[in-house]
């Protein structure tokens, strides 16, 4: 029988960001290992050591999202997706992101008026 996400969200971007600790689960092992499955993170190094969804399955995490949003990262990262794809956003909310953030939306606002 296949697997509730083969059914469902085949070719999708899935986000989650609740499970931060290295004991802690939010994402089934069949969705983490599936060759389908692109595994994209906030920041790498604290996905592989902090995430439990990577740490307690090993699997790979292929791109941070900074990478990915600046194109600096391999070809079969940047690869156009199929419809049997799936991507999984691994994001542990990382506070120097929000410090970054927030300082670019101030510099915004401050330019503007």
């Amino acid at each position: 029988a296949k697997q509730w996400y083969q059914r469902r969200v085949r070719g999708i971007n899935a986000e989650y960001g609740g499970a931060s600790s290295p004991v802690t689960r939010e994402i089934a092992d069949d969705l983490m290992l599936d060759p389908a499955t692109q595994i994209v993170a906030d920041c790498t190094t604290a996905c592989l050591q902090e995430a439990g969804d990577v740490v307690q399955t090993g699997a790979k995490v292929h791109a941070e999202l900074g990478s990915l949003l600046l194109k600096n990262c391999d070809d079969a990262t940047q690869r156009k997706r199929d419809d049997d794809h799936i991507t999984v956003f691994k994001n542990l909310g990382l506070a120097f992101q929000d410090l970054i953030t927030a300082d670019m939306v101030y510099r915004s606002y401050l330019q503007a008026n």
